[in-house]
């Protein structure tokens, strides 16, 4: 493989660093590569405006333009077998979307009914395009004036439709299995990589096929 340096400032050469990680035998081995999946991983994108939903450390939501690790949601099968979803931030895992009865949407650590969810096809739009409906609830997921909130079917409208695109192709996470923890990315192109037992932003890596060789490029995601 060869690593990379990207023109970005969080991405960086990291052949000598890793190096000196997976160089040290008496403490770890080379780290084997995992997928970066646990349920499907997706932007949720309002058609109606270029938002998507947002979830910051505190499990606040709101409705922001960026593509980052906090607009990343992942979609997980209940085990209730009638296709309902829970849809927690990738970011800060602990958060489950959760639909009130008078239309709120907030997060939640729970898994419980009101953060069951089914992902409709909607009639309209993309083919990703979809509606996202509370099970326990009976309401429509939408975003209206920037803000979360359901909708009773009958106000269904283009403020209810949603695209869904993938968040997770090409990431992995390097998995040291000696020690049972995955390489992170600093902050810094000057510091070396690190050995944590998070599963987040910092932890993801992309790996792209070189044209001029055959060969694989890695650089971080976050």
């Amino acid at each position: 493989m060869v690593l990379q340096r990207s023109k970005s400032p969080h991405f960086f050469k990291c052949l000598k660093a890793l190096h000196h990680i997976i160089s040290r035998s008496n403490e770890m081995v080379f780290p084997c590569i995992e997928p970066s999946t646990g349920g499907e991983l997706c932007f949720v994108s309002s058609t109606h405006g270029d938002l998507r939903i947002q979830c910051n450390i505190f499990g606040n939501l709101t409705m922001d333009h960026n593509w980052k690790g906090w607009e990343v949601w992942r979609f997980v099968r209940s085990d209730r077998g009638d296709g309902s979803l829970f849809i927690s931030s990738w970011t800060h895992s602990q958060f489950y979307l959760s639909s009130h009865p008078e239309g709120h949407v907030t997060s939640y650590k729970n898994q419980d009914s009101w953060e069951l969810w089914k992902v409709e096809k909607a009639g309209s739009g993309s083919e990703n395009t979809v509606l996202i409906r509370s099970l326990e609830h009976d309401r429509l997921l939408q975003c209206q004036d920037g803000h979360l909130s359901t909708v009773e079917s009958s106000g269904l409208s283009d403020k209810c439709l949603w695209n869904l695109e993938t968040a997770n192709l090409g990431n992995f996470f390097l998995h040291c299995n000696e020690k049972n923890k995955q390489i992170g990315c600093p902050q810094s192109v000057d510091e070396t990589p690190f050995l944590t037992e998070n599963r987040k932003e910092w932890e993801v890596w992309s790996l792209q096929k070189a044209e001029e060789c055959n060969c694989f490029t890695i650089h971080s995601e976050a």
